[in-house]
């Protein structure tokens, strides 16, 4: 799964840059925030990494995830590609979302909606989530359930992984574990741009890679030629090996 680090006090975000007006390669844009950073304050102190995606226009997401669950919130934030904050999303450039779980993964489409995906806790059971937002930070209406996907398939089911595809559809990667049967697999999930499954893919809209009784996912690509490559870990002994699937 992926490594998780805790972040204390500010968060700051700083862009390197080519030269601009004469500026050195390798040093900071001074025009970007406050002379080439800039800073933002969180809610918590146990902050999640945190994850950006770049607009086509030059501007860019972030978000976190609370560590501590019990608070149930994660923020996205826009900022400008200025590096300021972008006013036209949430409040301020602020987007609370209130979520006991943890936001793994953001993604980006063409007109600038943006989709999350992670985990819900429900009890002691792990729900793979996902998350529509129009570009002004308001939940899609016509995605899911007032914007929210959560799908079940074992007790801990986590969403590491987003991809965008044609007309608006997901593809959704991730890691299931059953503690009663001792067994961690990884899973791919195809939704249509309403949120529903595509019974088309895989059984009836999702599939399920086991190559042993541990296999954990690190990273999804999509090939050129429609192929899906997957990245992990698998125990097929005692030993953790490193695996490539396709």
């Amino acid at each position: 799964m992926s490594r998780q680090l805790h972040f204390v006090s500010l968060v700051i975000m700083t862009l390197i840059s080519l030269p601009v007006n004469g500026q050195m390669v390798g040093t900071l844009n001074t025009q970007f925030g406050g002379q080439g950073g800039t800073i933002s304050l969180p809610s918590s102190e146990e902050q999640s990494p945190t994850i950006l995606r770049t607009l086509p226009q030059g501007g860019f997401y972030s978000a976190q995830s609370n560590l501590e669950l019990s608070s149930g919130i994660a923020e996205v934030r826009r900022f400008t590609a200025e590096g300021y904050p972008d006013l036209t999303f949430g409040e301020g450039g602020i987007r609370e979302i209130a979520l006991e779980g943890m936001v793994y993964d953001i993604q980006v489409d063409p007109d600038s909606n943006l989709y999350l995906c992670g985990f819900v806790q429900r009890g002691r059971n792990k729900d793979v989530w996902v998350l529509k937002l129009q570009k002004d930070g308001r939940t899609a209406p016509d995605f899911g359930i007032q914007g929210v996907v959560t799908l079940t398939m074992q007790e801990e089911d986590v969403a590491q992984q987003i991809r965008v595809l044609e007309r608006g559809s997901l593809l959704i990667a991730g890691t299931t574990y059953s503690p009663s049967l001792l067994e961690r697999d990884i899973f791919l999930i195809k939704l249509d741009s309403k949120g529903r499954m595509d019974l088309r893919f895989g059984k009836r809209g999702s599939s399920i890679v086991d190559i042993s009784k541990d296999d954990r996912l690190e990273e999804m690509k999509l090939c050129e030629d429609g192929r899906i490559l997957l990245a992990g870990n698998a125990r097929p002994d005692r030993l953790s090996r490193y695996c490539v699937i396709r």
